[in-house]
């Protein structure tokens, strides 16, 4: 299968061009180089990865991603849980998304159109966020078919509840105007490295910084 994706790559229409529209919340753009940063809510992403998905192939959109083929299951596990059940703080755990495009245009109605989007890094957040939801309106689509089955009453109360969390809930992102086929690939490796390496944290490091520790410094 990722022989026959990358295959695919290979003969898109490199003048191929596709348009996704962001709807956002709060933003920020630096004027010298028409850089966005913004929060939309998880509803909103969501619907651009939809879209995104079915117009761009899902392959696409990621090609510049290093960690495309490289998901960790713990890690995807983890963000599942958090959008299911912490879904409020989603804005505070996680890192923001970094996505490229060859032209960002501002449009009314809190609105962003992006020229051939590609999403650099947390592509494992990203499609945890498509998997779960998806999922999630299935559901919603098939209680309000009546199409019920083994459907607990449970289940239909955390239904309504992860989807009511998904508009509550924010996401940060930053947009950045590049040229894919052009001298500034070198560019978007950089920011792909750069965005994608991180200093690997346990759990057990937290407690570095507890206040013991600093009195035992200073005892001994």
């Amino acid at each position: 299968n990722r022989k026959r994706d990358l295959e695919k790559r290979d003969i898109i229409d490199k003048e191929k061009k596709e348009f996704i529209e962001l709807r956002y919340q709060v933003w920020i753009t630096n004027q010298s180089d028409n850089t966005f940063l913004w929060i939309s809510s998880l509803y909103e992403y969501y619907n651009f990865i939809k879209n995104a998905y079915d117009k761009i192939w899902e392959i696409e959109i990621y090609k510049f991603n290093v960690r495309e083929d490289r998901k960790n299951e713990e890690i995807l596990s983890n963000i599942e849980k958090t959008i299911k059940s912490d879904c409020n703080n989603f804005l505070h755990f996680h890192n923001g998304i970094t996505i490229i495009a060859e032209h960002i245009e501002h449009l009314k109605w809190s609105i962003l159109k992006l020229e051939n989007p590609q999403i650099i890094n947390w592509c494992q957040s990203t499609s945890a966020i498509h998997n779960v939801f998806s999922k999630y309106f299935r559901l919603k689509d098939d209680i309000e078919k009546w199409i019920i089955g083994n459907i607990t009453k449970e289940k239909i109360i955390e239904t309504y509840k992860v989807l009511d969390n998904l508009k509550k809930s924010s996401i940060q992102l930053k947009i950045l105007p590049i040229q894919i086929n052009s001298s500034k690939s070198y560019t978007i490796e950089k920011i792909s490295e750069y965005t994608n390496t991180q200093i690997k944290v346990d759990r057990f490091q937290l407690r570095s910084n507890d206040l013991i520790h600093y009195i035992l410094i200073d005892y001994f």
